[in-house]
């Protein structure tokens, strides 16, 4: 494991007030206790194109209710709920990603580890995977949660790996060890 120190200025009290700061690019692990408060909300109102993963509902819920009025965000809910089949689900995000370059404003995608395979899938699909970053919000639920759910944890992993850009974050990091 390679480890890069950025230095956070310390007059900042959140990363989005951060005005040079650009998301790494690759696979890479923030330490969200580090940089400080603020790290998922900077990647909901940055200008990137991304997909933020939870492990949990409620989080999403909370961003999105937060953002509720702003239309460049695309919550899928759960994996075909509101959809008649993926086709539908398909179609219903291209034309929102169509939606927000019309409008010149970034998407968002906001997605729980298990439903992300649709996101992969429909992003390649588009020729689009490469543009957009993948943010694994609270991903020490990947380790703990394998215990009860391995091959949900293990699928999530892998899509991962095709995806060019993932941050993967969390404010209570795993030991090095388990890392390598």
């Amino acid at each position: 494991m390679i480890k890069h120190e950025i230095l956070v200025p310390s007059d900042l009290e959140y990363i989005s007030d951060w005005e040079d700061y650009s998301l790494p690019t690759g696979h890479c692990i923030v330490d969200k206790g580090v940089t400080g408060c603020g790290y998922t909300e900077y990647c909901i109102s940055n200008n990137y194109d991304l997909v933020l993963c939870s492990p949990r509902k409620l989080l999403l819920e909370n961003k999105y209710d937060q953002h509720q009025g702003e239309d460049n965000i695309f919550y899928l809910r759960n994996e075909l709920e509101n959809y008649s089949d993926v086709s539908d689900l398909k179609e219903k995000l291209r034309n929102h990603i169509l939606n927000c370059n019309f409008k010149r404003k970034p998407v968002k995608i906001l997605v729980t580890y298990d439903s992300t395979y649709l996101i992969v899938d429909s992003l390649k699909e588009f020729g689009l995977l490469n543009k957009f970053f993948f943010i694994v919000d609270e991903f020490q639920s990947i380790f703990l949660d394998s215990y009860f759910k391995s091959e949900v944890e293990n699928d999530f992993v892998e899509y991962l790996q095709e995806c060019p850009n993932v941050l993967y974050l969390s404010a209570t990091p795993m030991l090095d060890k388990y890392l390598e």
